[in-house]
């Protein structure tokens, strides 16, 4: 029998961790694509000549991960791939643990300083109006956290959509999954959001001006005030 999306017999070193890896190299080279259906339990334990037992203990794992789900009554399907859910295995760590928090801002430096840098050249008019209409229902919702916290999430995802790396804007909108509940934490005093307001216009202003270099030294700015900030909510 002819297997299903060139799937071969797994090799007896780690039979789940291949199985799943097997599974997944269907997926990243586009032979099963997001919301598309497996192929059969009966098809894949013969393809990859495994027992049910383990091709169902690869397909959990891959559930638990958010990269497949299981629906009642309808077989199991490619998730939708979306950074935000297949962030979700880390969000409870990163809730939970302070250090790792400290190192989610060392990842956002890296990365949102770099996006920026890209994005400053190729911003268009219509880029900077849509950030300057989030920063205004900002201003206006700053005695509102949750709202002001939408708000600031969504200026950064200009920048990053401008950034034009796909990849790039993936990772981002995992990170700021993440990154939501230390959001929450420092965004919770009145202060730290006008802060995070002034911030924002100094970026804005690098970015009018298309200076990549000026608005990479904003964003770090801003990041560390806000990284500051959450050192001085945990501690209180």
């Amino acid at each position: 029998m002819e297997s299903p999306g060139g799937l071969t017999p797994v090799a007896r070193r780690s039979i789940v961790t291949d199985t799943r890896e097997q599974l997944t190299s269907l997926i990243t080279s586009g032979s099963l694509k997001p919301g598309q259906k497996l192929p059969s339990e009966r098809e894949l334990i013969a393809a990859l000549e495994v027992s049910r037992p383990t091709l169902r203990e690869a397909i959990q794992a891959l559930v638990a991960m958010g990269i497949i789900e299981a629906r009642q009554g309808a077989g199991t399907y490619v998730s939708d791939l979306d950074p935000a859910r297949l962030a979700e295995p880390l969000v409870l760590i990163v809730d939970l643990n302070a250090t790792v928090v400290n190192e989610l801002f060392d990842v956002r430096r890296m990365l949102e300083t770099g996006a920026i840098q890209l994005a400053a050249p190729n911003l268009a008019d219509a880029d900077l109006d849509e950030m300057e209409a989030i920063m205004t229902g900002g201003a206006a919702a700053i005695d509102d956290a949750e709202a002001f916290m939408t708000a600031d999430i969504a200026f950064h995802r200009v920048i990053h959509r401008a950034s034009g790396n796909t990849l790039l804007i993936a990772l981002l909108e995992s990170v700021a999954r993440l990154a939501r509940g230390s959001r929450m934490l420092t965004g919770g005093r009145r202060s730290v959001r006008e802060l995070a307001l002034a911030d924002h216009r100094t970026i804005m202003a690098a970015l009018r001006s298309h200076d990549a270099a000026a608005a990479g030294a904003a964003m770090l700015a801003h990041l560390e005030h806000m990284r500051e900030a959450l050192d001085q909510a945990a501690g209180e």
